[in-house]
């Protein structure tokens, strides 16, 4: 027999390379199963992440906001600090008062 005679299926009947295998009733095998994912999978998955963005998307400018608000108040209090270390040192005293953003 050729290589192409000899291979054989999971019943142990003969088949030409050529040819698909049939079962007892003739019918043909089944396919495997596909590997992948759909289109409409893919599209669901993409509206889903749509909507988690649009929410998380606002909550954290509001965190970077907050953030930059919490450094701008730590280094006030640093640099206060840091003045008044001064002044005790050279005997004076400070009085710290914020800076307008808009001078008249």
């Amino acid at each position: 027999m050729t290589g192409d005679l000899s291979k054989r299926d999971r019943k142990g009947q003969a088949f030409n390379a050529g040819t698909r295998p049939q079962d007892g009733r003739g019918a043909p095998p089944r396919r495997r199963a596909q590997r992948g994912f759909t289109l409409i999978e893919l599209m669901i998955t993409l509206a889903i992440s749509a909507i988690l963005l649009s929410v998380a998307a606002p909550a954290y400018q509001s965190f970077i906001g907050s953030t930059a608000l919490t450094t701008a108040t730590n280094d006030l209090v640093a640099t206060s600090g840091s003045d008044q270390g001064v002044a005790r040192r050279h005997i004076l005293s400070t009085v710290s008062m914020p800076r307008r953003s808009n001078p008249v």
